[in-house]
Formats: structure tokens, C-alpha cells, sequence
């Protein structure tokens, strides 16, 4: 196995060029690229596109079917994570067992787990104890009796939600928006596409639609949580599963009416003001312009996020051999 250069610690930004300016990573040249001509070089030249289509396809099929009331919602959760890995699989140049590497890998620091479940948690009854200061039923003790539920609504949170969409968001779509791109640019590009595919849920109402400003603003601190985590993809599936298990079904069904919309607002502000945080905390990476592919004196070739989490990968196997 070819010899990489492994990070553990999050990454920062390359030091500043000649005119000072900071420079995000560069993501590897092997994303997107195939011999050209015919299916496999069309799918790779345009993976994001190709990705979008296909996870609309492959989830907006229950839209039709569904009826108000359902315990499914009208989306399918599992198809980002299916339509990533038909990408990845038809493009092929070996993406297909990197990218596998890249999901089966679910290391990540303790105290980014660690602020991927607390976070979520903190925002959440944060949010329900303002909205209850501002004329909202208090959660009732009945209500408060469901928690036992919740690691069995945690579990399959994390295996359609968790896992079904971050595998296509973060593991997919992450290091392919931030190829050759600014953060602000991928976070546009990612959330356009996250979006446009919970459209059948804010259409039928199942999410309101105020909470598309919190979808920006989850985007910022899950592209700002890969990068800094060293291009890990799991605490982002992590923040997801923990944010849809308290908030969904658990808190927010605890209000109903103008209530719950007053909730969704005052929750939406909130992820807004966190976001702004990072953004202006983290204003290096913010401001940080793409690199050019310069190869590195080792190898021949940059040494990227994208790079840190295949070479975690082969290093997770090398220590089980």
C-alpha cells in the first residue's frame, strides 16, 4: 500500500500566497475524472449534477404515494446515500473504493462527537424555552415521559437521516462543491441542492418553510464542521441524527398551530446566530480562496481534505492488520 501523508488534527488553511492571501485545500484531482466520452465520462464530469438528479429521483417517488397523517414522509430518506454511490460506482478511475473507504470510516476527535450531540441538543431547548416565555404550552410531564423512546427514534434517525443523507451531502457532496471553490460558494452550492430535495416536504407542509434559512445556516456549521474536523463526514451525520431526534418528533411535536410556527422561527434564528458565529469566529477559512493543484515534493500530487480522510481510512486498516 502506497505510503500517504496522514493528519489526525484538523486542518488548517495553507499558509498565505505572495499577496497574502489564505488558501482553502485542494481537493483531489481524482474527483470527477474518467476517460473522457461515452456514460462514464459524462457522469464524471458532472457528479453534482448527475447526484442531484438522481437523489430526487430515488426519493421523491413516495411524493405521489404519500397521504397526510403516514408515519413515512413523502421523501426517501436513503436516496442521497444511493444516488452518491451510483455515481461514484459508474464514474469509475477507482472512486468506488475510495469513496467506500472514505464512508466506512467513522473515526473522528472525541470532542467533535462530543459537540456534534450537545450542540443540537442545547439549540433545541433553547429555542422550546423561548418559545414557551413568548405564550407556548410548557412541555407536560406526559410529554417529558416520551425521552425513553428516544434511543430507539435515535437509532432509525441515524440509519435514514444520519446516514442516508449525510453519506450523499458530506461524504459525497463536500469535497466535490469544494473543489476549486470558496467556502461560501460550496455552502451555496450544497444548500441549493439540500433544498431543492426537501421541496416535497415543505410543499405538503411537513416543514416549515421558514426553516429553509435554517437549512443555509446548517450548511455553514456542517461544511465548517468537515473542514475543521480534518474532513471527517461523521460528525456531521451525527449533529443531523441528534438535531431530527430531540427537535422532530420529540419537542417539536410537542406545539402544534402558531405555536409550532412561532417555534420554527424562533429555532430558525437561532441556527442563524450560531452560524454568523462561525462565520465571523472563523473568518481565515471564510475568506480563504481555492488552490491551485501544486504537487507536493512526496508524492507528485497536493495533499487535500479529501486526501486526509482516504489516507485515515487506509491508516484505520493498517492498524487492524
Amino acid at each position: 500500500m502506497k505510503t500517504r501523508v496522514i493528519q489526525d488534527e484538523p486542518p488548517e488553511p495553507p499558509q498565505q500566497d505572495a499577496s497574502g492571501t489564505a488558501r482553502l485545500p485542494e481537493q483531489p484531482t481524482s474527483i470527477g475524472q474518467a476517460e473522457p466520452g461515452g456514460l462514464r465520462g459524462f457522469v464524471a464530469a458532472h457528479q453534482l449534477v448527475v447526484f442531484t438528479v438522481l437523489a430526487i429521483v430515488l426519493s421523491w417517488w413516495r411524493w405521489p404515494l404519500w397521504e397526510p397523517g403516514s408515519s413515512n414522509g413523502p421523501i426517501e430518506p436513503l436516496g442521497p446515500a444511493l444516488a452518491a454511490f451510483i455515481v461514484v460506482a459508474v464514474s469509475g478511475n477507482g472512486q468506488l473504493r475510495r469513496f467506500s473507504r472514505t464512508v466506512v470510516n467513522l473515526k473522528a476527535s472525541p470532542a467533535w462527537l462530543v459537540a456534534a450531540v450537545l450542540t443540537p441538543i442545547v439549540m433545541v431547548v433553547a429555542a422550546v424555552t423561548v418559545n414557551t416565555m413568548l405564550g407556548a404550552p410548557a412541555p407536560t410531564g406526559s410529554q417529558l415521559a416520551g425521552w425513553t423512546e428516544l434511543p430507539i427514534v435515535f437509532l432509525g434517525t441515524f440509519l435514514f437521516v444520519g446516514l442516508g443523507e449525510e453519506i450523499g451531502w458530506t461524504a459525497f457532496g463536500a469535497p466535490r462543491a469544494l473543489n476549486g471553490r470558496r467556502f461560501l460558494v460550496a455552502v451555496a452550492i450544497l444548500t441549493g441542492i439540500r433544498s431543492l430535495w426537501h421541496l416535497p416536504v415543505l410543499m405538503t407542509g411537513e416543514l416549515q418553510w421558514v426553516m429553509v434559512v435554517g437549512m443555509v445556516a446548517f450548511q455553514i456549521l456542517i461544511l465548517w464542521m468537515y473542514l475543521r474536523s480534518g474532513g471527517r463526514w461523521f460528525p456531521a451525520a451525527l449533529f443531523h441524527t441528534v438535531i431530527s431526534t430531540v427537535g422532530g418528533p420529540f419537542f417539536f411535536g410537542m406545539v402544534e398551530g402558531p405555536d409550532l410556527a412561532r417555534l420554527a422561527i424562533i429555532f430558525s434564528i437561532g441556527y442563524a446566530l450560531l452560524a454568523v458565529a462561525v462565520l465571523l469566529g472563523d473568518r481565515r477559512l471564510v475568506a480563504a480562496s481555492p488552490t491551485e493543484a501544486k504537487p507536493s515534493t512526496a508524492k507528485g500530487r497536493a495533499v487535500s481534505t479529501a486526501d486526509l480522510v482516504i489516507d485515515a481510512a487506509d491508516n484505520d486498516q493498517k492498524e487492524k492488520q
